[in-house]
């Protein structure tokens, strides 16, 4: 028999799914029985003995790859599986492909959970909220550069009569920061609030959106924040511009504080040493 020989066993056990190595092994010491019974009673060649490890290698590494395929075939996804049965994208929740691009999903994309649009409301509806009406519109509502607020937990600040019941019911922003609480304040435009008190503006602002009780409830119809399509207008898209001039401006001033504080508490801690220094002097 020659070395060739050794190439005849069946190949169909590597495509069957269930590949064993025990099985291979045991054809290949089949053939090496076979080849060291034979009439000349000597050891196989190098060069079969080199063929039977190649072989052998080869054998392995096909069953581990063909191991690998069945186990995914079976339904084995690490991000589960679609209702068609293909595997989904790991990288999304409900199998869709995201374009990390725009984070924006792809055309197949199921828009099932898109968000909801945010509400839009008039001031004719928004100063009916002042808590003196009846059913939803007991609630006290009010605004601040556009952002409608229901403040109804607060009834003991911001009910009619109250200290800041001059906000209930409209959007009242520049009087936030100007301490001015009138109808005609209230309707003049944010492009005369004066850059140093923007960032005054945004604290209240951010009060009022980070609250626990007092919750959002949607956009002002406003020439001077959105339009009836909840988009910021012309004048908040400026507004916004001076939001960040302003605050980079409030920065910069902050840090200058607090370098003068630090020189001035570095200051008296000197005097302080030096005098300690010259009461010692005088004690010797």
């Amino acid at each position: 028999m020659t070395d060739h020989a050794l190439l005849d066993f069946d190949f169909e056990v590597l495509y069957s799914g269930h590949c064993h190595v025990h099985k291979i092994a045991s054809l290949l010491s089949s053939e090496s029985t076979k080849i060291c019974t034979q009439s000349r009673p000597t050891r196989p060649s190098k060069t079969t003995r080199k063929l039977l490890i190649q072989l052998l290698i080869v054998c392995l590494v096909v069953c581990l790859l063909l191991q690998t395929t069945v186990a995914t075939d079976d339904g084995v996804c690490e991000g589960g599986k679609t209702e068609q049965g293909e595997c989904k994208n790991p990288l999304s929740d409900d199998g869709n492909r995201i374009d990390r691009t725009d984070g924006k999903e792809s055309d197949n994309a199921s828009t099932s959970t898109s968000t909801p649009a945010i509400r839009m409301i008039s001031k004719e509806e928004l100063a009916k909220h002042i808590g003196t009406g009846e059913g939803d519109e007991s609630a006290i509502w009010l605004s601040v550069l556009g952002e409608v607020y229901d403040v109804t937990t607060g009834a003991g600040y911001y009910a009619q009569g109250s200290s800041y019941g001059a906000f209930s019911g409209t959007d009242c922003s520049v009087c936030f920061v100007s301490g001015v609480f009138t109808k005609e304040e209230g309707d003049k435009e944010t492009s005369e609030i004066p850059s140093e008190q923007i960032p005054a503006l945004m604290d209240w602002r951010n009060f009022y959106a980070g609250h626990e009780t007092y919750k959002f409830v949607g956009y002002l119809h406003d020439d001077r924040f959105y339009n009836e399509h909840g988009k910021p207008t012309p004048k908040m898209l400026e507004f916004r511009e001076r939001v960040i001039v302003a605050m980079e401006e409030a920065a910069v001033r902050k840090a200058e504080r607090e370098k003068k504080r630090e020189e001035l508490k570095r200051k008296r801690a000197e005097e302080k040493k030096n005098k300690e220094n010259l009461a010692a002097a005088a004690k010797r």
